[in-house]
Parts: structure tokens; C-alpha cells; sequence
């Protein structure tokens, strides 16, 4: 499995995705588009998947000569679509509903068959506490097979050991996981730059972010491994942002702070705009939440007063 995605700023976010499962007799692949935005003062998410099914049957001494495979052929691609929503309460509460496979698609070669891919429902809760950070969800999976319709329960925990080193754990009715993530880079850079058309300050917020994680997982139903699965995986994240400091500075009003001359010098020295006048010493400093993640100082005024 493997993805990618690209922030295009207001205009949300494009990804794109694929997995293959090969053996000696099957085939099955799966690419994805996927879109996503914030609306409501970025309270709201939304999401929509488009995907592409492949499944394709080996051309063997037994498949050739077989009438099935003659009449119909070996391989089908079929179209579903996810589509989901999310709603931040809090900073530490979130809810979510998604769904899967909503058109059902019919991956049966044979025209007078059927073999619908089921659909999937879902709803799921995100809390954080303290280091830690809870997730469980509930999905329902409707199928014309009844033996596939039926509950399923997850739950899982992330735990903030050290700056870059988080434990995880978790669970469902088929297997018990557990691992960790290391992250080996993040680096942010924040610049402004300033549009002659618009004649708008500009600030622009670029973050790259590489880490390491493993999971051990232990299947408790289904087909039983003495040894269970263990997986690596190498994630790498961009993320790039632009909007007018106008604007995002109304997010957050300003925050007062006493400073000393001597201070207020060294802030200074380091490309900080200082006026003077005859009261107190004063800070002003306008901060802005940037896309519910990134929270950045815009511009320091600072107020030096003789």
C-alpha cells in the first residue's frame, strides 16, 4: 500500500492511493482519488474517495481450458466511492461518520452473477488526555451475504512517551496490536512575502515531517498464527499553507505582555518592529491557529516607552 497527498491551502487537500494483493491464482488492486476541505471555520471535514477495483485470475493449464474463463475472461474493473464527515468539538474531542462502498459494485465476471463489494458504516470518537490520545469507532457492514452483515468494534490508544517517540496499542474482534512511532525529522519553515496585487501581507507555512512505525499484531479469530504479523512502515508528511496575516490574525485577538528596555532591545535585534512612546513598557503579539494544527507568532509590536 502506498499513498500521497498535496494541500493546495483553502482549496483542500488532493491524495492519491494504491494497494495491490498478488498471488499465484489472484490478483486484486485498488487505486484512489480522494478530496478533502474544512468548512465551518475548519469545525467541519469533509471527505470523498473515488476508487478503481481490479481483480484478475491467472492464465494457468487449469483457467485456460475452462469455459468460464473463455466465455467471460479473466480480469474486471468496477467504480465505488467512500464519502465522510468530521466535526471538531474541542481541540481535544472529535466525531466522525464515514462510509464505504456506497455504490456497491458488482466484481462478478459473469454478467448473470453477483458478487457486490458490501457496503460499510461507520462512526468513530478521537479524545485526547493529557500525553494520550483515545480513538474507538463502530461499523456496520451491510451485505446481500447475511453471514457478512454484522457489528464491529475498535478501539485504540497513542501514547506520548517522549517528543518523538509515541506507544500504541490496540484492539478489535479479530487481533490485538501493539507498536510504537519514531519521528527521525520535523522541520518547519515560516516565511511572509508580500503580493503587489493585492498589496496583502502573505504568510506562507511549510512543514516536512519523516518517522518510522512498527506494529505487532496477534490474531485472536478467524484463521489463528502462532507467530502473528509484524509490520513496518516509513511515513513521510508535507504540509504547505498560504493566507493573508490580515486575515488569519482575526482568529486569535492580541495578548498583552510587560516587557524591559533591555528586552524590548533584544527583540529588537532580532527584526521586531519598535515604537516609542511615553507609558509603560508594553508587548503586543498577534497569534493566528493555521489549519487547527500549526499555531505561529505573525508579528511582534513591540511598545517601548521612555
Amino acid at each position: 500500500y502506498t499513498a500521497i497527498g498535496i494541500p493546495f491551502g483553502r482549496f483542500g487537500y488532493l491524495a492519491s492511493s494504491g494497494s495491490l494483493f498478488s498471488s499465484n491464482l489472484l490478483n486484486q488492486n485498488k487505486i484512489g482519488l480522494h478530496y478533502a476541505n474544512f468548512l465551518l471555520g475548519n469545525k467541519l471535514t469533509f471527505g470523498v474517495s473515488a476508487y478503481q477495483y481490479q481483480i484478475g485470475y491467472d492464465q494457468n493449464e487449469f483457467t485456460v481450458v475452462d469455459p468460464f474463463f473463455q466465455e467471460y475472461g479473466y480480469d474486471k474493473s468496477v467504480y465505488d466511492f467512500d464519502f465522510g464527515l468530521a466535526y471538531r468539538f474541542s481541540d481535544k474531542l472529535k466525531f466522525g461518520f464515514v462510509g464505504y462502498n456506497l455504490s456497491s459494485a458488482d466484481i462478478a465476471l459473469a454478467e448473470e452473477n453477483e458478487d457486490k463489494i458490501a457496503r460499510k458504516f461507520g462512526v468513530g470518537i478521537d479524545y485526547t488526555w493529557g500525553k494520550a490520545n483515545i480513538v474507538s469507532d463502530v461499523k456496520y457492514t451491510s451485505s446481500e451475504i447475511e453471514t457478512q452483515n454484522g457489528y464491529e468494534f475498535s478501539l485504540g490508544c497513542e501514547y506520548e512517551l517522549a517528543k518523538n517517540f509515541d506507544l500504541r496499542a490496540g484492539y478489535d474482534q479479530y487481533s490485538l496490536s501493539s507498536g510504537f512511532g519514531i519521528n527521525l525529522l520535523s522541520k518547519e519553515i515560516t516565511n511572509t512575502n508580500y503580493d503587489p496585487i493585492s498589496s496583502k501581507e502573505i504568510l506562507n507555512i511549510r512543514k516536512i515531517e519523516i518517522g518510522i512505525d512498527y506494529m505487532f499484531q496477534f490474531p485472536i479469530s478467524g484463521i489463528i498464527s502462532k507467530y502473528g504479523d509484524h509490520v513496518i512502515g516509513i511515513r513521510i508528511n508535507y504540509k504547505s499553507s498560504s493566507d493573508e496575516i490580515e486575515k488569519l490574525s482575526k482568529f486569535v485577538p492580541p495578548v498583552e505582555k510587560y516587557v524591559t528596555h533591555s528586552e524590548a532591545k533584544d527583540l529588537s535585534d532580532n527584526n521586531v518592529k519598535v515604537d516609542s512612546l511615553l507609558t509603560p513598557v508594553i508587548a503586543v503579539v498577534d497569534t493566528v491557529f493555521v489549519e487547527s494544527i500549526i499555531e505561529k507568532v505573525l508579528y511582534d509590536t513591540i511598545v517601548v516607552f521612555s
